[in-house]
């Protein structure tokens, strides 16, 4: 049985939110210093750094991890 595109589309976005928020989760964890939070499109001018992420390809290993490759870009807000 096939997988229409309306289907495909439903899976990915949860699997993209999924995604997400275990990122965040586990950089929160790491960070005593720093709160992490998902924000779409914008950068945040109230915090005091911004840190964004995008990714072009997922890998799996024969470990059930997954590795991911792509560009990350970190910005200080500087008030003046």
């Amino acid at each position: 049985m096939g997988v229409n595109k309306y289907e495909y589309k439903l899976s990915t976005d949860y699997l993209q939110s999924l995604f997400v928020s275990s990122i965040l989760k586990l950089l929160n964890e790491k960070s005593d210093n720093y709160q992490f939070e998902r924000v779409m499109d914008i950068w945040n001018k109230n915090t005091e750094f911004n840190l964004s992420l995008e990714f072009d390809q997922f890998h799996a290993t024969d470990s059930a991890t997954v590795l991911v490759s792509g560009q990350y870009w970190f910005y200080q807000n500087i008030k003046i």
